[in-house]
């Protein structure tokens, strides 16, 4: 399943062995599904629009300025893509 609004058309291919990701050459592409190509073995693969992300992200530190050493901290990152799609990590130390 693709995610609404991508550009099939801009699809690539990566394949996911051990702790690398390698990009195999693209074949034919349709509405509904993109070809790897040049491939030897199986493995884990992902579909993604490739060119550069468009990603924006919003920070927060909890609290403010300085402070002292050991002082209980919040951070929190919001990444959207798009403008859509939140993805939030806030930890606290």
């Amino acid at each position: 399943m693709s995610t609404p609004g991508a550009d099939t058309n801009a699809l690539v291919v990566g394949r996911f062995v051990s702790t690398a990701w390698t990009y195999p050459a693209v074949g034919t592409r349709t509405p509904t599904s993109t070809q790897a190509t040049g491939l030897s073995a199986f493995g884990d693969f992902q579909l993604g629009e490739g060119g550069a992300p468009k990603v924006g992200l919003q920070k927060d530190v909890t609290p403010l300025g300085d402070q002292e050493p050991g002082t209980e901290m919040t951070y929190t990152v919001d990444v959207h893509e798009h403008g859509q799609y939140p993805c939030t990590e806030s930890r606290d130390h």
